[in-house]
Formats: C-alpha cells, structure tokens, sequence
C-alpha cells in the first residue's frame, strides 16, 4: 500500500499523479534508511554468540554450469545497452538469456554422472536441486511478472481503462495477498491444538485481508469492489486444508490454483479478470517454503551450499517480466499473461517429479516440513 501510494498517489488526489522516476527513487532512498536503521540496530543490540560447524562443500563441477547461468543473467540485464551496441533488438538478448539459462541447468539434470564423480558435482548431483533451481527460478519470476504488468493491464480499455490512482488498490491487494497467505502458513509454526491450528487457519486470512482493507481506506480508496475478493480468500483457505501442511501436496494445489487463475484471467476481462489475476499473489504466497524444502531434502552435507544455489535463482524475477513485457509487444499484454500459466505449469510438474525422485532416494515425502517463508 506505501508503495503503490507513493507511485501512483491516493484516490482523493485532484489529479492523477503520474509515476515520475523520482518518486521511485525516492523509494529507493525509504528502501535504504530501512537497511542503515537495521544495521544501526544490529549493532547496538546485544546478539548472542552463534557459531556453525557447517562448512559450504566445495565442488569443482557446478562452476561451469554457474558460470553459463551467471552470464545469463547478465544478459538480460545489459540487453539494453548490447541492442544499441549491436542494432540487434533486445528482444534478442531477452529471450536468449532464458534460452542459456535453461540449457544449463537441463544439461546438468540430463548429465549421465559416474558414480566416482558424484562428489565432484555437490549439490548438483541431485535431481530434486536441479529441479528446484528452476522451480524457485519459475517461482518468483512468476510472481513478479503478475504484478509487474498488472498496472499497464489495467490501463486497456477492457480492463476499465483505469487511472494510476485507480489501479493503487490493485497493486496493493497483490501484495496483500502475499501477507494474507503468508500470516495462514506461518500458523503452522507454532504449537497449537489441531482444533486451534483449524480455527486460525480459518480466521486469520480474513483478519489480513480486513488490514488490507483498512488501510486503503484510510488513504481514501473506495474498497466497495474490492469486497468480492474474500470469495479467492475462501478458497485459499480450503487449499490449505487441502494440502495438509505437506510440501509436495500443497505447491501442487497452489500452483494447480494459480494455473486455473490466470486461465480465467486470460478468458475473461474486467473485474473476473483482474481478480484472477491478483489472486495469484495468494497462489504464490505459500511457495517458496515449500519448494525450498523439496529441493534440500537429502542433501546432506551439501545442504548449504544447495541453499546458496537455491537463493541465487531468485534472479529470476529481472527475467521473467521482461519476458512478458517482449511478449506483451508481439501479442498484447492481456494475452501476455500466458507466461505465469507456464510458470505455475512448471511448479505443478515440479511437485510431482521431486515427489518420484525424493521416493527413488527412500524418502517419505509425507514427513518433509516446509522450511522458513520468502
């Protein structure tokens, strides 16, 4: 809700506020008083003395395949200056640095490794890692493209044609959504009766979900229409019930829900749409634990440096968008918007193939606990 108030202004303002590369620095600059507060309170706080025993396991064979995804990401990033360099259109450089990416980590998983070599691949020499890889690639790729675009959709003519001002609650809803997925998982972290755990996970998405009504309120947002949307809380709160605090279960309903959402959200137009297409931010809320789980389970001593493997795709949020944004060019934005069906596609079929390779391994994937939220 900051955010989108300080880019595109509140309901009330006279006139549209239009969003100025100066009001993004300026959240830039909130962004790193935030950081030097934090650091200003680590340093004055009395922390205990932690120490680990855990090393990071070096291995030799990944850094080819890191290397290759490195200059990848790059790519993307410089696909800018290289298409003014070269004359060849960015677009280019966009989808080739997705091509690379893909091809190296497909090349490691189709990789015949010889048993003596395993060690030298660490992490890497286990499928579910790959796989997660580009799991939390897809994973948070997709859940920056929804919002990333959601403003210049709003702005089509089908949509409402809506002002900056008016797409405000929007935006706001999406991440919302986030914290109203994340609150009801984190229920889970405590130790709570079965009937209290039911209870909460029952009434704390709409206590969010009321915050987030509350405070677009109070910056004079008319939420009349936004009402509607504890129908996609509703079900959110029966996929968690669904998936039974079980990783694999719950990043397939999730990621089966958020595929049907964008369906409807590129079937349909105006409200329908837009909802589907914000509910999304409820779809992923719950992923990152989940996937992050299924990929380390029976690393081992490999455990951390997997981690840092994991940690590293997140990048896949700069590459992701401005795929849909190349696209949206080609199609239209609305149609554009196939490319997080694809994403929560892939998360489906991840769910499914860590669970064959984690049974292969002897694992009971039954009794995987999700690790810490993203």
């Amino acid at each position: 809700v900051i955010v989108s108030v300080v880019l595109f202004g509140t309901a009330n303002d006279a006139i549209p506020k239009v969003v100025e590369i100066s009001s993004i620095n300026n959240l830039y600059f909130i962004l790193a008083g935030l950081f030097i507060a934090v650091a200003v309170f680590y340093s004055i706080s009395k922390l205990p003395d932690v120490t680990s025993s855990e090393t990071v396991e070096a291995s030799p064979k990944p850094n080819s395949p890191l290397i290759v995804l490195i200059l990848g990401f790059l790519m993307v990033a410089a696909a800018g200056p290289l298409a003014n360099l070269t004359g060849i259109s960015s677009s280019i450089f966009v989808y080739s640095s997705l091509f690379i990416i893909l091809a190296a980590l497909l090349y490691v998983y189709f990789t015949k490794k010889d048993q003596a070599e395993l060690p030298k691949w660490g992490a890497m020499q286990y499928p579910q890692m790959i796989l997660g890889m580009l799991a939390i690639f897809m994973y948070v790729g997709t859940e920056v493209t929804i919002q990333s675009n959601l403003g210049a959709l709003l702005k089509e003519p089908s949509f409402g044609g809506l002002a900056d001002s008016a797409i405000k609650p929007y935006i706001s809803l999406y991440w919302g959504s986030m914290m109203v997925g994340r609150w009801t998982g984190a229920i889970s972290a405590f130790s709570l009766s079965k009937a209290a755990k039911n209870i909460l996970t029952i009434v704390v998405p709409f206590v969010a979900f009321g915050v987030i009504l509350f405070v677009n309120h109070a910056t004079g947002t008319d939420v009349g229409n936004l009402y509607v949307y504890a129908v996609c809380i509703a079900i959110m709160i029966v996929a968690f019930f669904i998936g039974q605090e079980k990783p694999a279960k719950t990043l397939a309903v999730f990621g089966t829900l958020g595929a049907v959402a964008m369906l409807i959200g590129l079937f349909t137009t105006g409200h329908v749409a837009i909802f589907a297409f914000v509910s999304g931010g409820l779809c992923c809320s719950i992923m990152w634990p989940s996937i992050f789980a299924l990929s380390i389970t029976g690393l081992g001593k490999y455990t951390s440096q997997g981690s840092a493997f994991l940690i590293m795709m997140i990048l896949g949020g700069s590459i992701i968008p401005p795929i849909q944004g190349e696209l949206a060019d080609s199609i239209g934005i609305h149609s554009s918007y196939i490319v997080p069906v694809l994403g929560f596609s892939y998360l489906i079929f991840f769910a499914w193939k860590v669970s064959i390779e984690l049974r292969k391994q002897g694992i009971d994937i039954e009794h995987i606990e999700a690790e810490g939220g993203h």
